[in-house]
């Protein structure tokens, strides 16, 4: 359990992830609009999208040549655990 809080904050504790994650939350958006709404280099977009890819915070979409991100299925959810 605390190697899983861990290894979330070091992915979101990055700004420029976390603002890539709020990017797509907004609506499925492709690696050069998350570049362009995060003020990033599309590689570093790419790189982050495809860190919260493997995370499984984000999932992504062919249409066509174009690949879409939108947030994935994990959730992530705070509050005191049951016993």
């Amino acid at each position: 359990m605390t190697d899983d809080i861990l290894a979330l904050a070091q992915l979101l504790g990055c700004p420029a992830r976390l603002a890539a994650l709020r990017a797509v939350a907004e609506g499925g958006r492709g690696v050069t609009e998350v570049a362009h709404l995060t003020g990033v280099a599309v590689s570093t977009a790419s790189h982050h999208l495809g860190k919260l890819l493997d995370a499984g915070m984000v999932r992504v979409q062919r249409c066509g040549r174009r690949r879409v991100y939108r947030l994935g299925r994990r959730r992530i959810y705070f509050g005191a655990e049951e016993s």
